[in-house]
């Protein structure tokens, strides 16, 4: 196998899948030692575009700080309290983008940090899920799987048990509770990951298993490795990537931030 530019003449580990529709393997660096420092991503994933791209983050819609200040919250909860509760359960609101500083007829409204959020309703599966992960017995596998009590593969059972309908609500309750080493997965960057792979994107073009989230987080753990970004900053900028694509084949589009 002719090694890709980025790494050519590096020891190289790497990870791959088959896709059978194509006949073609889709290869991951996994780790290396040492990038080909001449080396630009052929669709544009760099370092610089990822900063770039990072800025147009819908921040009105996804508040950078009630989510910093919620993940605080289940980053230093010593047991399951209602204040821990309360923030998974507002955290999965904010993934769905139903928490906003503008009033609706119909949302509530909440106290943080001396600021009012109002949060919107959402479908009944999604309720269903959000009202299984703030459990007590839920939250405690949380708070074991933060402090590295339980493995992931347990965990993620655990998960998997929200909800049948996505797997973008059960990988973000991974998330929450190690949030730089589980990235958050939905439509955008998954759409993101598959074009950086020189896939064209198609309506039906959606993460739906957790074999794309472990796909998808290798891919994203390498980014952040290679371009020794912040995660956070890694992720705005895949979603705003995202954002930006098309449905059509974009294997040589080129995006502009």
């Amino acid at each position: 196998m002719e090694q890709r530019e980025a790494v050519k003449g590096k020891l190289t580990e790497l990870s791959g899948y088959f896709i059978e529709e194509s006949d073609e393997m889709i290869w991951t660096v996994l780790s290396h030692n040492d990038m080909n420092k001449d080396f630009s991503s052929e669709n544009g994933i760099t370092k610089n575009f990822l900063i770039e791209a990072a800025k147009e983050f819908n921040e009105v819609k996804y508040s950078k700080d009630l989510y910093n200040h919620l993940l605080d919250i289940v980053a230093n909860a010593k047991s399951v309290t209602k204040e821990l509760q309360e923030a998974v359960k507002y955290l999965m609101y904010w993934k769905l983008g139903k928490v906003s500083m503008k009033r609706t007829p119909t949302s509530v409204p909440i106290q943080v940090k001396g600021n009012t959020y109002y949060v919107s309703g959402t479908t009944y599966s999604n309720r269903m899920a959000i009202d299984k992960a703030i459990t007590d017995n839920m939250l405690e596998f949380g708070l074991k799987f933060r402090d590295n009590q339980i493995p992931y593969d347990v965990f993620r059972s655990r998960a998997d048990t929200l909800t049948v309908t996505s797997i973008v609500l059960p990988t973000y309750f991974i998330h929450i509770w190690n949030p730089a080493v589980y990235p958050i997965l939905d439509v955008k960057v998954w759409r993101t990951f598959k074009w950086n792979n020189g896939a064209a994107i198609y309506k039906q073009t959606k993460p739906n298993s957790w074999v794309h989230y472990e796909e998808y987080t290798q891919f994203f753990r390498g980014l952040v490795d290679e371009t020794g970004l912040e995660w956070r900053i890694v992720d705005k900028g895949l979603w705003s990537i995202g954002e930006k694509l098309k449905e059509g084949n974009v294997q040589r589009m080129k995006l502009n931030f």
